[in-house]
């Protein structure tokens, strides 16, 4: 017997909250039809691709424990900026709770798992899919994870993602001891970021590509602003160039979280097409001919049951 969750990578577009807001980090992000994996718990061995890091195989092996074996196919490359991990546990998790013939509860399982901190977002689009716009609230120690807006956005938008090959972002301990340690902002920082919200909220409702481009890289700034206060090198120098380089040609890409991944939004395929060309030229320029470059669908549906047999 065998019960298989397929799980999708997201982008982050950084967050719209900072200390000393009442519920720090709320962000936003979209679900992607690819890269993704698919975990299924099975009777028999485990089963792990050669891309997952060992902290992520010892995690799922913990919260499968020796009954099962776990299986994981496919790859949402780690430490790139495209949420591999809550993807990867809330994928678990819900495989083994239906293997078990054991109610999902989502909400309770992304705090079980400690995604109700910074990685809200990516729990919400395991579950919603589409652009999410995280709405949690923390009453007293606990935290009530909801989304404050959600939609999907049209079909025909594409997703550029380019991943230069530079170094990975951080691993998840060296975040967990670092975010209680960030400064306080300035109440006009979180205005601001409400305000960021709302035209996003706006451009994605209507469906103007150009508009949520134009929103996004705000919100893209703004958080790049915050962290550029603490790292100065909140960017690689290899992005930075790359960024600046597109941008001369009239293409914006932005940072998904940690990165290294960057991505751009089109309200085309052709115009993909078109923005790809650019975005190459660019990578040559640079010399790093060895680039990754896809094109995706953002993905209206969350996580979905593969096989249950």
């Amino acid at each position: 017997m065998r019960t298989c969750i397929r799980a999708f990578a997201r982008i982050h577009l950084g967050f719209y909250t900072y200390p000393p807001h009442p519920t720090p980090w709320r962000g936003a992000g979209i679900y992607l039809s690819s890269p993704h994996i698919t975990v299924c718990i099975t009777d028999g061995d485990s089963y792990f691709p050669s891309c997952m890091g060992d902290e992520q195989i010892d995690r799922i092996t913990q919260l499968v424990g020796g009954e099962y074996g776990v299986e994981v196919h496919g790859c949402i490359p780690p430490h790139r900026g495209l949420g591999s991990s809550t993807q990867l546990y809330m994928a678990t998790a819900k495989a083994l709770s239906l293997h078990k013939g054991v109610k999902f509860e989502w909400r309770k399982e992304a705090v079980r798992l400690g995604r109700h901190r910074t990685s809200r977002v990516g729990a919400l689009l395991f579950n919603y899919g589409g652009l999410v716009v995280d709405g949690s609230r923390k009453h007293g120690n606990t935290m009530e994870i909801k989304p404050l807006y959600r939609v999907s956005l049209p079909r025909n938008w594409r997703i550029i993602l380019v991943d230069s090959g530079g170094p990975p972002g951080p691993k998840e301990e060296w975040e967990e001891n670092t975010w209680d340690n960030l400064p306080c902002t300035s109440g006009e920082f979180n205005a601001q970021g409400g305000r960021i919200i709302t035209l996003i909220k706006h451009a994605a409702d209507v469906g103007d590509p150009d508009l949520f481009l134009e929103a996004i890289l705000k919100l893209d700034m703004l958080t790049g602003e915050y962290f550029s206060m603490i790292w100065a090198d909140a960017n690689s120098s290899q992005s930075i160039e790359l960024i600046d380089n597109v941008r001369e040609a009239g293409i914006n890409l932005m940072q998904s979280s940690w990165g290294p991944t960057l991505y751009t939004i089109t309200g085309s395929r052709e115009a993909a097409i078109r923005a790809v060309k650019v975005i190459r030229e660019a990578l040559a320029t640079n010399g790093l001919d060895d680039a990754k470059v896809s094109v995706v669908q953002p993905r209206n549906r969350g996580s979905t049951i593969l096989v249950s047999s």
